[in-house]
C-alpha cells in the first residue's frame, strides 16, 4: 500500500486529540469549555487503534511472512519503546523512592508496571497494541476468510466489555478488581483494530463513498457528538473513553475526518513532506507529552506561579505549550537522527508501512 497523506493528517489529528484530553482533564468537571474540548477529543485512542489495524493490514495484506518472522520484526517496534518509557515514567513517579535509595522497591514497581501497562496514564496503549499484534496473524486469516463474522463478533466483544465498564462506572454493576485496568485488555479495543483491518482491505472502494457522502457523515458525527456530550454530563462519565457512546463517536469521527481530508487531499499533498515529518513524529509526541505536562505543572505550582496557567482557560495555554514542546522535541530528534537510545524510543507502531 502506498503511503496515504490522508492518514498522515489523521495520525497528527489523533495525537493532538490525546494532548487535548490530558491538558483539559484537570478542570473538565468545572469549566464548560474544557469539558466540551475534552469530549470532542475522545475519539483519540480508539482512532489510533483503528489506524494501527488499518496500516498494519495495509502493509501485510499481500506479503508472505511466517508468524515467527512477523513477531520478530514487529514486536521490537513496540516492546523496546514500551520498556524504556515504562522505566522513565516509573522513575518520574517514584522520585521519592530513588532519592531514599529504595532501589529494590523501585524495581518491583517497575516490573509490576511493565506487566500491567500501568507505567503512566497513556502507556496502556502500547500494552494493548502488543496484545493485538500477538493476535494479528489469526485476525488476518479471519478477516480475509470471513469478514462479516470477524466484524460482528469483535464488535459484540468490545461492545459488551465497554458496556460493562460503563455500567460499573455508574454503579449499575460491580466488576471484579483485577489489578489491571480494563482498558489494558485487548477485548476492550479489538473491534477498532479489526475494523481498521477491514477498512484497509476495502479502502479504494470506500474512499469514493466517503468522499461523496461527506455532508451526511458530518450530520451523523454531529448527532454522535451531541449524544456523547449529553450522556457524559448526565452520568458524569466524561472522563471515560470505554463506553458505547465513545464507540459510536470514534467510528463517526473516523469517517468524518477521513472524508474531510480526502476532500482536502490536493492541499494536503502540497505540504506532504512537512505533514510526513509531523506524522512520523507523532509517536514520540504521544510518548513524551504527559511528562512535559507534569513537569510543567510541577514547576508552575512550586516556582513560577503564573496566573495564566491557573485561570479558566489554562487548558488552552497548557495545550499550546505542551504541543509546541512535544513537537519541537520530536522534530529535533527526527532531524538529528542520533545513534543514541532515543531512536529506539521513537520507532513507530503507528506507521506500519515499511
Amino acid at each position: 500500500m502506498r503511503r496515504l497523506v490522508v492518514f498522515d493528517a489523521l495520525r497528527f489529528t489523533a495525537v493532538l486529540a490525546v494532548i487535548a484530553i490530558h491538558t483539559t482533564a484537570a478542570n473538565a468537571d468545572t469549566n464548560l469549555f474544557s469539558f466540551g474540548w475534552n469530549q470532542f477529543a475522545r475519539f483519540a485512542v480508539p482512532l489510533f487503534i483503528l489506524m494501527s489495524g488499518f496500516l498494519l493490514m495495509g502493509s501485510m495484506q499481500h506479503k508472505t511472512m511466517s508468524v515467527r518472522e512477523f513477531y520478530r520484526k514487529r514486536f521490537t517496534k513496540i516492546l523496546i519503546p514500551y520498556l524504556i518509557w515504562t522505566v522513565i515514567y516509573t522513575a518520574f513517579s517514584s522520585l521519592g523512592l530513588l532519592k531514599d535509595g529504595q532501589w529494590l522497591q523501585f524495581f518491583k514497581i517497575t516490573f509490576l508496571n511493565t506487566i500491567t501497562g500501568n507505567g503512566f496514564v497513556h502507556l496502556y496503549f502500547l500494552f494493548v497494541i502488543f496484545q493485538l499484534y500477538l493476535l494479528f496473524p489469526f485476525l488476518k486469516s479471519w478477516i480475509v476468510a470471513k469478514p462479516k463474522q470477524a466484524i460482528i463478533y469483535t464488535f459484540l466483544v468490545t461492545f459488551i466489555v465497554q458496556t460493562a465498564v460503563y455500567a460499573h462506572s455508574i454503579e449499575w454493576i460491580h466488576l471484579p478488581q483485577t489489578g489491571i485496568s480494563y482498558g489494558s485488555y485487548f477485548p476492550t479495543w479489538i473491534f477498532f483494530f479489526v475494523f481498521g483491518m477491514f477498512l484497509a482491505i476495502h479502502y479504494k472502494t470506500l474512499e469514493q463513498i466517503i468522499r461523496k457522502q461527506i455532508h451526511f457523515t458530518i450530520g451523523i458525527w454531529i448527532i454522535s457528538f451531541s449524544l456523547l456530550l449529553s450522556e457524559g454530563q448526565q452520568t458524569q462519565t466524561f472522563g471515560l473513553s470505554m463506553k458505547p457512546s465513545v464507540m459510536l463517536y470514534c467510528v463517526t469521527s473516523y469517517f468524518m475526518f477521513y472524508g474531510l481530508f480526502l476532500n482536502m487531499q490536493k492541499k494536503l499533498e502540497q505540504h506532504e513532506k512537512r505533514l510526513k515529518k509531523l506524522a512520523d513524529s507523532s509517536f514520540m509526541v504521544f510518548l513524551i507529552h504527559p511528562l512535559l505536562l507534569e513537569v510543567g505543572r510541577y514547576f508552575n505550582e512550586n516556582y513560577l506561579h503564573l496566573a495564566i496557567l491557573e485561570g479558566n482557560f489554562n487548558s488552552v495555554i497548557w495545550f499550546i505549550v505542551v504541543t509546541v514542546l512535544s513537537i519541537g522535541f520530536a522534530l529535533i530528534h527526527y532531524k538529528l537522527k542520533t545513534a543514541s537510545l532515543l531512536p529506539l524510543m521513537i520507532r513507530k507502531p503507528l506507521t506500519l508501512l515499511g
